[in-house]
């Protein structure tokens, strides 16, 4: 996937802050421009093309401040023409994705829009086959509601977008996929309407195609910097995008819903405010905090190391936002993470057994055989994620039933720990992960058959 990142507005409501530099360079922190959070955010979605179509005299000033992006391949594009419509600026875009056959499509970003990482995934992964997919938010600001590119739309089906269309289902966020049906008509527009055309003409003619879809993002996270109070909006908005971010679209339940909401906030306060956290560090203090409440579960300190475990759960995912805010993500990192990780598992389920034995609520050979269970299912997830996500590139098969992520399991011992019953998240490491070994045996097949119709085909 190429992205096309348009930047040769002028900037005009911007007063005195948009004279003498591009909107995509005014900062949203001390060392964040636009263009740099924009150009994290394409390539954390793993975009490595990016095509920029500025003004004349701003191509200097993007080739300088972008000269040092990391696994982006950057190209700057001139636009010529004055006082030309973003149409005509897409389309001096366009003409380098031309000498491309294999393109199929381009992702379109405006250089002066802030957006939350999940609006580009949703886009990217619809099963829309439109000409141009857009996305819709249905409950803007007031504010944006009346200035924005209102969409109206009847039977699913967009009819129109402009900025006067009433009444309206809701208005566009500043981000499509373009098919490359759509380039000729480009084009034609332009030589229909000139060079003021607007990128909402090209909208409106593909829809009069039935050539326009979309994608529901209300609630997502966006704005566009039009005028300095965007600005300050968006300075305060750049926190809880990046906090948001900090999420994976794998998360399990608990981690999604209990977890991420407190340690996100923790991680981002911390990277706010400065203090140097190594996230290696916080993974060894979540390793000994687990250590710690499996020797209680072992002296019968039920709830105490229920909540400790907990505590632990919580660290586990703080040390990789906090990598990933810091940039500081390392396959050293990772490595030392997942064998901390595995000792707390397998501490802890000799622990729960050893509690079991103690209340002599079970034959010892039962126990062997929970034992047996949980400790090869709580390693074996991890691994068999690992072997997954390399032969399907995807981590969504581990979302969902029978939720043997190590979120939930952990969450399944806190609460043997605070009720006292430790049978409870013995029984569930047993037969969770079990089930999504076989689950995972399922998937690894069915692709298999795929890949072999594929080849076969």
């Amino acid at each position: 996937m190429k992205a096309v990142i348009i930047a040769a507005g002028k900037g005009t409501r911007m007063g005195s802050l948009g004279l003498y530099t591009a909107k995509s360079f005014l900062k949203l922190n001390r060392k964040t421009k636009i263009i740099d959070f924009i150009l994290t955010q394409l390539r954390e979605i793993n975009v490595r093309e990016v095509i920029i179509a500025t003004r004349s005299e701003f191509v200097e000033q993007f080739k300088r401040e972008l000269e040092n992006q990391e696994k982006l391949n950057i190209r700057i594009v001139s636009v010529e023409r004055r006082n030309s419509g973003n149409l005509y600026t897409l389309k001096s875009a366009v003409k380098q994705v031309r000498q491309d056959r294999n393109t199929e499509k381009i992702l379109l970003v405006m250089s002066d829009h802030l957006f939350e990482r999940e609006i580009v995934r949703r886009l990217l992964k619809t099963s829309e086959r439109k000409g141009i997919v857009l996305c819709l938010d249905r409950k803007p600001l007031e504010e944006k509601m009346r200035e924005g590119l209102k969409i109206k739309i009847r039977n699913g089906i967009i009819e129109r977008v402009g900025k006067d269309v009433y009444p309206a289902n809701g208005i566009d966020t500043g981000l499509f996929v373009l098919s490359k049906k759509v380039f000729p008509w480009i084009d034609e527009l332009i030589e229909k309407r000139g060079a003021k055309a607007e990128i909402d003409d090209l909208v409106n003619y593909s829809a009069e195609k039935r050539e326009v879809g979309f994608i529901d993002v209300t609630g997502c996270l966006w704005i566009d910097v039009d005028t300095p109070r965007d600005l300050i909006e968006a300075r305060r908005m750049y926190w809880e995008i990046l906090r948001r971010d900090l999420y994976k679209p794998w998360d399990g339940v608990v981690s999604r819903y209990l977890n991420r909401p407190l340690s996100t906030r923790a991680s981002v306060w911390l990277y706010k405010k400065k203090w140097t956290v190594n996230p290696t560090l916080i993974s060894v203090v979540s390793f000994l905090t687990g250590i710690i409440s499996a020797m209680l579960f072992f002296f019968n300190c039920y709830a105490l190391a229920g909540i400790l475990t907990h505590f632990s759960s919580l660290l586990d995912g703080m040390d990789g936002e906090l990598a990933r805010l810091t940039g500081k993500t390392s396959l050293f990192g990772k490595f030392i993470d997942t064998v901390l990780d595995r000792a707390v598992d397998v501490s802890l389920m000799l622990s729960l057994c050893f509690s079991i034995y103690n209340m002599e609520i079970l034959q010892p050979g039962f126990i062997m055989v929970l034992l047996a269970l949980s400790t090869f299912g709580v390693v074996m997830v991890s691994y068999v994620s690992m072997l997954l996500r390399t032969s399907l590139g995807s981590e969504e098969f581990r979302k969902g039933f029978p939720w043997a992520t190590r979120d939930v399991r952990l969450f399944s011992v806190t609460l043997g720990g605070v009720t006292a019953t430790p049978l409870m998240p013995l029984l569930f490491c047993s037969f969770a992960p079990t089930l999504f070994l076989l689950k995972a045996a399922v998937m690894q097949w069915k692709g298999k058959q795929a890949s072999f119709s594929f080849k076969e085909g």
